[in-house]
């Protein structure tokens, strides 16, 4: 996400935008997400742009929520961007790849490392552990806060999140 892109030497037409070009081959976004053409992953240049926030927003995490898919259920998934302004969902149309970028919530993130489960995900802020469902978000980490109420932020942020399905339960580690 929050990556230099290096374009070969050919020329394109391209909205720049907010861009901010650090030489003549390395383009930095870091706030904006480049989409290839719908069912075609290797379009080039991107088909489609999308921004979130502010143009010094930087996007940190891209997470799906995970379910079992059928024709009823196209465009109901959205594609969640975790930035350093908050949660972003893209959400998908049936004649485009995603027709609009809608807020969720200003949670600051804090780690990269995301989960996608059960239609659910799993993200880390500075608050906590955070469940993002279709019905909004809430904190599941209350048992490992210290005794002043507050969240181990040095081991929030390096943390490595994994959900064995033998154990139905989500384990943060580091």
């Amino acid at each position: 996400p929050t990556k230099t892109l290096k374009y070969p030497a050919i020329s394109f037409d391209a909205d720049l935008g907010d861009v901010i070009i650090n030489d003549t081959n390395i383009i930095s976004r870091p706030n904006r997400l480049q989409v290839s053409a719908a069912n075609n992953l290797f379009s080039q240049p991107f088909e489609n742009s999308y921004s979130f926030g502010s143009p010094s927003n930087r996007i940190i995490a891209m997470q799906s929520a995970a379910i079992e898919m059928h024709e009823m259920k196209v465009g109901e998934m959205p594609l969640y961007v975790f930035t350093d302004e908050g949660i972003f969902a893209l959400v998908a149309a049936r004649n485009t790849l995603y027709s609009s970028v809608v807020a969720v919530n200003y949670d600051k993130i804090i780690n990269p490392n995301t989960l996608a489960i059960n239609g659910a995900i799993v993200y880390i802020t500075e608050n906590g552990v955070h469940l993002l469902t279709s019905q909004g978000t809430q904190i599941i980490s209350s048992e490992i806060h210290g005794t002043n109420g507050m969240p181990p932020l040095e081991f929030l942020r390096s943390c490595k999140i994994i959900h064995p399905k033998q154990f139905n339960e989500v384990i943060l580690f580091n």
